[in-house]
């Protein structure tokens, strides 16, 4: 099974798992095998314990858990066909796709050491080749930056998993599980002008603009203003006497 001729036959079920988010594995070893269902939304749960059960789990010598933050189905499906990360599952003797995964429990958190436990692996976070040997890895990619789902955001993505396919291909014997999880939460703390840029190079020239014009005009008013004498200075305060009060 191709994952990714499966991503295009589940196209149309993108918009309505968009809380969703994929998990992709493939391997290089035929050995391994995933029987999941490719088309509908699936626990976390489930998917953790069928992972840790696959046949031919620890055939592999390294075996890569790797968490992406904000990544959705449709990231995936957007990726060019001649992308190195598409190219890398479709070579794949084996590979398996959930597109619209159910938020990522505890069991799916606890695979690794789950994994390293019934490998008899030690537990890393480094994606450098090591000695002869088997190892689990896990680690997680930046999150990803871009909000929209413009070409920023695709951009981005297939920079991210060409290199991570480049990593992956220096481990002749591999499982790679990729996880997309929960984008973190903006920072509130960060307030509007950190999220946001007002001070544009247009609106920089219109305040300046409009400062050369106002701020002579004041001046000019008030140095116009203080020239100006009341008709009362310079006269003297005269009291009314008693005789022209009778008068």
């Amino acid at each position: 099974m191709r994952a990714f001729a499966l991503v295009a036959a589940v196209a149309p079920l993108v918009r309505a798992f968009s809380d969703s988010h994929p998990l992709v594995a493939w391997s290089t070893e035929s050995t391994w095998s995933l029987n999941v269902d490719s088309t509908g939304m699936q626990s976390a749960d489930s998917v953790a314990a069928q992972l840790s059960s696959a046949p031919g789990l620890c055939d592999h010598d390294s075996i890569f858990v790797i968490h992406y933050p904000g990544l959705h189905v449709s990231d995936l499906q957007l990726l060019p066909t001649s992308s190195e990360f598409s190219s890398a599952i479709t070579k794949a003797p084996s590979s398996a796709l959930v597109p619209h995964l159910v938020a990522p429990s505890s069991h799916l958190a606890q695979l690794p050491s789950n994994i390293s436990t019934l490998c008899n692996a030690p537990l890393g976070s480094s994606l450098a080749p090591r000695t002869p040997g088997k190892h689990i890895v896990h680690f997680r990619l930046k999150p990803i930056q871009s909000v929209s789902n413009g070409s920023a955001r695709r951009a981005e993505v297939a920079e991210t998993t060409a290199r991570l396919a480049r990593e992956l291909a220096q481990h002749p014997s591999h499982l790679a599980v990729l996880v997309g999880t929960r984008a973190p939460a903006p920072n509130a703390k960060q307030g509007l002008f950190h999220r946001y840029q007002f001070l544009t190079p247009g609106v920089i020239t219109v305040l300046l603009v409009v400062l050369g014009v106002l701020v002579p005009f004041l001046l000019f008013g008030v140095s116009t203003i203080a020239t100006i004498k009341s008709p009362l200075t310079g006269e003297s305060f005269k009291p009314v006497t008693a005789q022209k009060k009778n008068q």
